[in-house]
């Protein structure tokens, strides 16, 4: 699914391992999956869940280096995650240099509302009595999730994000553990390439509902952001061949669905079709659900969260509406049949595309 988010009140550990498995990943102390992430207004990125299965792991040679020379260096401890006031001052040393790679409040990485669902290690590094960096991971039955890892910019020379994502593997390739979930890469910028680097990871494909090695990821095939966008162009081509007016928007409030907490359903697509408004604060749109592989004609509202925003200069067209789901018109499996459902419920004559507020 394009994006959900749980906060339930426990989960064991076998849950966890489930979760995991489905392609959800932890936040903080919830549990939540998306297939992209926005890092400024109208910058969609695709992202893809990866693990590594320890079972067949080895070393490589740069690896057995890095561990070799570090440990000669620091000392370390994995135990129960808690937040002091050495990690927090390292976060603020490393948020200077970082400041979209971690955040302030690091208890969320240890608890939500009070509650803490999960079993949240971390992994200290000393140099002498100085705390220099940290990570937090939960681990589940036969599995473990790694979520942060925290560095004081002034040790950045000696790999510390990796030497602490290598320290995770070593302790659960020594406790038993099957899986190592390094988190989502996104296919669409390097930012989290050094992740496929710490042994032959497998992406969870959103086809065939199952891990593949990834090695065989091509994004033209895999990539949710390529899929979605490919088969939204072929549907607007076809239905412009048949004199339908149908701009394509690019939608950024596609993730308000994961934080919002009122009973309504908001559209979860990052990008739509706009095929009709019919009266006021109402529009039809067409989307492409790439969980069920399927094109959907929705009739949607505007939500009482209109928001109003500058354009990009470049890109999409951005749609100023927050829309809210309020009817499914219908759901094919091909162009071709979405076709024939469209003229069986509007000519292009009848089109009306000036979304309207009153």
């Amino acid at each position: 699914m394009p994006s959900s988010i749980l906060a339930p009140t426990s989960l064991s550990a076998t849950e966890l391992d489930e979760y995991l498995a489905r392609g959800w990943r932890p936040l903080g102390q919830r549990i939540y999956t998306a297939d992209f992430i926005q890092l400024e207004l109208g910058e969609i990125f695709s992202v893809v869940p990866t693990r590594l299965p320890l079972t067949s792991h080895l070393w490589s040679k740069r690896q057995r280096k890095l561990l070799r020379k570090n440990n000669q260096i620091f000392r370390v401890k994995i135990r129960s995650a808690e937040i002091t006031q050495e990690k927090l001052r390292v976060n603020e040393q490393y948020l200077l240099e970082n400041p979209t790679k971690s955040v302030e409040e690091l208890q969320i990485h240890t608890e939500f509302d009070g509650r803490k669902i999960f079993n949240t290690l971390e992994c200290a590094v000393y140099k002498g009595e100085e705390l220099v960096a940290f990570s937090f991971f939960d681990v589940g039955e036969t599995s473990a999730y790694s979520k942060a890892g925290i560095y004081h910019p002034a040790y950045k020379g000696y790999s510390l994000g990796t030497y602490t994502m290598l320290l995770e593997i070593e302790w659960c390739k020594e406790n038993g553990l099957q899986y190592y979930y390094p988190g989502y890469i996104s296919p669409d910028i390097p930012l989290f390439d050094y992740k496929t680097k710490i042994g032959e990871v497998e992406f969870w494909s959103l086809q065939f509902r199952k891990w593949l090695p990834f090695t065989s990821f091509d994004n033209t095939k895999h990539g949710p952001l390529t899929l979605i966008l490919d088969h939204t162009e072929e549907l607007q081509k076809e239905l412009e061949v048949l004199d339908y007016r149908v701009p394509m928007y690019q939608y950024v409030f596609f993730e308000m669905q994961m934080m919002q907490k009122g009973i309504y359903k908001l559209l979860e697509q990052p990008f739509l079709l706009l095929l009709h408004c019919p009266s006021p604060q109402k529009c039809w749109v067409a989307v492409y659900n790439i969980d069920l592989a399927v094109y959907e004609c929705w009739v949607c509202d505007f939500n009482r969260m209109i928001t109003f925003f500058e354009q990009i200069p470049q890109g999409y067209k951005l749609f100023r509406y927050v829309l809210e789901q309020r009817k499914l018109l219908f759901r094919t499996e091909t162009v071709t049949e979405f076709l024939l459902k469209t003229r069986g419920l509007i000519s292009p004559n009848q089109q009306n595309l000036s979304p309207r507020e009153y």
